[in-house]
């Protein structure tokens, strides 16, 4: 496993005005996770305060072992560029993969051209903030071993355990350089990067045409001449406002509004009504902070990365009111059309039924592409209409969430196991499932078995008996779990509480029987195991 540092030469300035910058020190640690020690996710406390103590300006690790569905945020470290390359012709990445840990005050670029497919490896080339020149002085730690966290708190004061926590709660990755695609050049300084991210933000923003809006033939239908902000309305979108989201140029903070709703929503009330009056916006209701979010791809590339707008939070209520009244106008008077373009990349083709003859459909002379499983509202739809796909793909998932649940908390008590289980995972495996409720043994083991690891991962019940653990945790099997769910909804269908029409799913049972009550529902006859295992009459 390798990981390297590519150095430039002297910078040679413009004008024939040769200067030698003065070296700057690069400390680079490199750990081999030996012996008993390796994969990285076992160790990852050790790590992060071995990291704090030392304070690198670079970090590389080798024996990594790494997978793909393990997210590089789990793994890294405020004020640190995580690169990363895992082994992928093992199991669980096991035997391999190469982490780096650059801080985020240095200007590291991956050169991923130089990776080689007979090795794991990770090469960046490095440069300072301040100075067009690489360092080239490197003092190298070399540990063979990851040292226990009690050898270096033995050595760590309070303010570093402090400093640990704090790093426990908070990740932030900096953006330290961008590629500017004209120039084909590397950029470092703040001011440039902003421009830069600006210039392309700006360039993928619609603007639309005003010119050219036609005239109203509304006829007689009743218009809206003004919006009203009565103290009702505003204090009921006061109290909704979430608290945890930021504040805008305004630096009015929503915890501030929320808490004092009560007082502010008269004279919010007044002043949006005034600016309502007069057709006026205030300059700091029309300033935002645009912060940009990384999607995926090259972090070097302005493209892959998305905006962000903080707006003021008091306009924010203002507009939220003028839109619930537009969409109510419009919404009664029916004047909204279908604006959404015809997309053949979301039109296919699934054949269901054995003596189906399998045609072929073209929509505006394209032919649609012809499916077997499909995903639609995150329900897998096969065409045998069995719901073994969603099963596995469900189970996939919850399995997943419990993976980054054990990498990610190192003390799984009852109470914190259970609420995270049903929180994060059980969602995963009961999404809409009066769709596709499985009634294959296998199917339903597929899905019980997550939950059998979720309560398994209590080391004091781990060698408890599966449904002496339910008890103990008060929880029920999934199986029983989806069968309530039934229930629940057909009583939901039956009084109306759903949006859903009675005759469409249900009738009652004509029978003259003096015995049992008026809501008996009539089974309809089925002949194939689909439909006798459908929520109609599987019940």
């Amino acid at each position: 496993m390798k990981s390297g540092i590519s150095l430039d030469k002297d910078y040679v300035p413009s004008g024939g005005d040769y200067r030698r910058f003065e070296s700057k020190k690069v400390i680079v640690i490199v750990l081999t996770l030996g012996g008993m020690l390796r994969s990285i996710r076992k160790n990852f406390a050790e790590f992060t305060v071995l990291l704090e103590d030392l304070k690198p300006d670079v970090f590389g690790i080798t024996e990594s072992w790494l997978r793909e569905d393990i997210d590089s945020a789990e793994v890294s470290h405020p004020g640190y560029v995580v690169y990363r390359q895992d082994r992928r012709d093992t199991h669980n990445g096991v035997g391999g993969g190469v982490l780096l840990y650059v801080r985020d005050d240095i200007v590291s670029v991956e050169k991923s051209q130089l990776q080689g497919s007979f090795v794991n490896s990770v090469w960046c080339e490095l440069s300072t903030n301040n100075s067009k020149r690489s360092r080239d002085v490197i003092t190298v730690v070399l540990f063979t071993a990851l040292l226990t966290a009690a050898m270096i708190m033995m050595s760590c004061c309070l303010i570093q355990l402090e400093r640990l926590l704090k790093v426990k709660q908070k990740v932030k990755d900096a953006i330290v350089s961008l590629r500017a695609p004209q120039a084909d050049k590397i950029v470092t300084d703040s001011q440039d990067l902003a421009d830069l991210l600006n210039d392309y933000f700006v360039s993928v923003f619609t603007r639309e045409d005003t010119s050219s809006i036609p005239d109203f033939q509304g006829g007689d239908r009743p218009k809206l001449d003004t919006v009203l902000f009565s103290d009702d309305v505003v204090l009921k979108e006061l109290l909704r406002l979430n608290v945890s989201k930021a504040s805008g140029p305004d630096a009015i903070h929503p915890y501030l509004l929320k808490t004092f709703a009560h007082y502010f929503c008269v004279p919010l009330s007044l002043i949006f009504s005034k600016f309502m009056d007069e057709g006026y916006v205030p300059r700091d209701w029309r300033c935002a902070n645009i912060t940009p979010i990384f999607k995926k791809g090259d972090k070097t590339k302005p493209c892959n990365y998305r905006p962000v707008s903080l707006t003021s939070v008091v306009c924010k209520v203002m507009e939220s009111i003028v839109k619930k009244s537009l969409v109510c106008h419009f919404s009664s008077q029916s004047l909204i059309r279908w604006q959404m373009l015809f997309n053949i990349d979301k039109c296919k083709v699934m054949h269901i039924g054995s003596s189906n003859q399998k045609f072929t459909y073209n929509l505006n002379g394209v032919e649609l592409q012809e499916v077997s499983v499909e995903r639609d509202l995150g329900i897998y739809i096969d065409s045998s209409l069995q719901p073994s796909k969603h099963c596995l793909e469900a189970a996939k998932r919850g399995n997943r969430v419990l993976g980054m649940i054990k990498r990610n908390f190192s003390f799984l008590k009852e109470d914190i196991v259970v609420r995270l289980y049903k929180q994060l995972v059980r969602p995963h495996l009961e999404y809409a499932v009066q769709a596709w409720n499985p009634y294959f043994a296998k199917d339903k083991e597929v899905l019980e078995k997550v939950q059998r690891r979720a309560t398994r991962m209590i080391s004091s019940l781990k060698r408890v008996p599966y449904y002496r653990r339910l008890q103990l945790l008060n929880l029920t099997t999934l199986e029983l779990r989806r069968l309530r769910g039934d229930l629940i909804q057909v009583f939901k269908i039956v009084y109306g509480f759903d949006n859903l029409s009675f005759t469409d799913f249900f009738m009652f049972a004509n029978s003259s029987c003096t015995r049992g009550h008026c809501l008996k529902l009539q089974k309809s006859h089925s002949r194939i195991n689909i439909r006798h295992n459908f929520f109609l009459i599987g019940l």
